[in-house]
């Protein structure tokens, strides 16, 4: 039998204010940041949380390319819009790269 276990996994409680409160002590201490926008909900949350702690410290930028659709564009343009979030967009071309599609 291994040493004895000191603490529980996973945690049987979370705070959500501890997590955010050492989120924003983070996004503080990296300042300036840039959030990559792919216009799905975890990167608008991000982008969100980054823009309410930073304010104009905080970009969002998106890869645009084919391997990017329109819906996703749009979304990314959208969540970029609500949060007031300065949003960037940069053409980006990974289909050259032949690791990228393997």
């Amino acid at each position: 039998m291994r040493g004895k276990r000191t603490s529980s996994f996973p945690p049987t409680r979370i705070s959500s204010r501890s997590v955010l409160e050492d989120l924003g002590r983070w996004l503080h201490h990296h300042r300036p940041v840039v959030v990559a926008l792919s216009g799905g909900v975890d990167s608008a949350v991000m982008a969100s949380l980054a823009f309410q702690y930073l304010d104009s410290d905080a970009v969002a930028v998106t890869g645009v390319s084919p391997s990017l659709s329109q819906q996703e564009r749009q979304a990314a343009r959208r969540s970029a819009d609500a949060v007031g979030i300065r949003h960037l967009e940069m053409t980006t071309d990974e289909l050259s790269r032949p690791g990228y599609r393997a």
